[in-house]
């Protein structure tokens, strides 16, 4: 179950994932265990589906293109995302920049592995008791996996985790801004590079504007321990103590290729409006 949503008071739900699916977990573990012993072919493999799918929508341009239409391609970024960890209102900290396909992002103290982002390292002289304290709760956190375009949070942590992802609320047709309560032990789909694709392609033809939008499905954000939302007492993820912003860089790379090739909006602004 979900509780949670910016503009929805009644619970919703969810397909979490729990630690028994065996099928899916054999998945998981193959491809942290292939990249642990650097082996990328599972990856490699599901990465040449997706980009086969994303160079084939993309070679097609629409029927009411102009002639100077030319075919944007996804290519992958040397980091696959970047994550920023605020408490409250405040930045904390360096963005963390992934280059693994399996990221955890816990409490303890590493300040070396390319796999974790440890937020039990960083100092805050704002920090106060109620930071402190979830602080603590945060635990072994969140794990994020990149396997052929799709994005997986998996909550780690003995606390549940809260999820802010437009991308995976659009697609279950709930309003962009749900909060998804993720118990522990269960994993959420926060995006869908297909679904991405098409949703841009289809924007291509209302706009530079709709276009333009889209940046916000490649921004996930994720606090630990406490909720926001209608549901909880908390309305902002900034009125959470502990809470992360995930940047998917393939994404919004993408966009920006495409943004750049479509030139400026339409309409005209002046200096007095």
């Amino acid at each position: 179950r979900i509780y949670g949503n910016d503009l929805i008071s009644t619970p919703l739900r969810l397909f979490c994932l729990p630690r028994p699916f065996e099928a899916f977990c054999s998945i998981i573990r193959f491809v942290v265990m292939a990249e642990r012993e650097n082996s990328t072919g599972f990856a490699t493999i599901c990465d040449r589906n997706f980009q086969e799918a994303v160079e084939a929508l993309a070679s097609h341009p629409p029927p009411s293109a102009s002639p100077d239409y030319h075919s944007v391609t996804y290519t992958e970024p040397a980091f696959w995302c970047s994550v920023t960890y605020y408490e409250m209102k405040n930045r904390v900290g360096e963005m963390f920049n992934s280059t693994k396909n399996s990221l955890t992002i816990d409490g303890f103290t590493d300040p070396s592995s390319p796999e974790r982002f440890c937020l039990g390292l960083l100092s805050n002289v704002n920090r106060d008791a109620t930071i402190e304290q979830t602080r603590r709760y945060i635990g072994k956190g969140v794990r994020l996996l990149y396997v052929g375009g799709e994005v997986w949070a998996e909550c780690l942590s003995e606390s549940a985790i809260f999820v802010q992802s437009p991308n995976a609320n659009l697609r279950s047709n709930w309003h962009a801004a749900t909060v998804c309560k993720v118990p522990p032990g269960c994993y959420l789909n926060i995006f869908n590079s297909q679904d991405f694709a098409v949703r841009l392609a289809q924007s291509v033809h209302q706009g530079f504007e709709a276009v333009y939008q889209l940046a916000r499905m490649c921004t996930i954000r994720i606090s630990f321990v406490k909720g926001w939302g209608a549901e909880y007492r908390r309305q902002t993820v900034t009125s959470t103590p502990c809470w992360i912003e995930i940047h998917l860089n393939g994404s919004l790379q993408w966009l920006d290729k495409v943004l750049t090739q479509m030139g400026s909006p339409e309409g005209v602004i002046r200096s007095d409006t």
